[in-house]
């Protein structure tokens, strides 16, 4: 018999999370936060498209660049950022794509 929360899975975030935490040492929790924030905003109808397409038409290679870009600009405007900042910066990435994936964009 399966979960009952099997139901409810979204199969294009789990296999993200597979990724992710296959590439990715030590982001487990920061994983399972962005996919928490990424289904309780599924009620808000504030959801800007644009930003799920991170500014572009929402293909994958686009997508990839405008995060690198995105990546590099904030540690040019960085000197020596501390753990948390960058913490924070990936954490502010992680939910943006994971929400790019729930929308169905990535």
């Amino acid at each position: 018999l399966g979960d009952v929360f099997d139901n409810y899975k979204d199969q294009n975030l789990e296999q993200m999370r597979t990724k992710v935490e296959g590439t990715v040492t030590n982001v487990d929790g920061m994983m399972s936060q962005a996919l928490t924030k990424a289904l309780m905003d599924d009620d808000d109808d504030s959801t800007d498209e644009n930003q799920l397409k991170w500014g572009g038409t929402g293909q994958s290679m686009e997508i990839e660049a405008s995060v690198l870009c995105d990546t590099n600009d904030w540690l040019k405007r960085k000197d020596s950022p501390t753990v948390d900042e960058r913490r924070e910066f990936m954490q502010e990435t992680l939910n943006k794509m994971v929400a790019s994936v729930r929308h169905g964009i990535i």
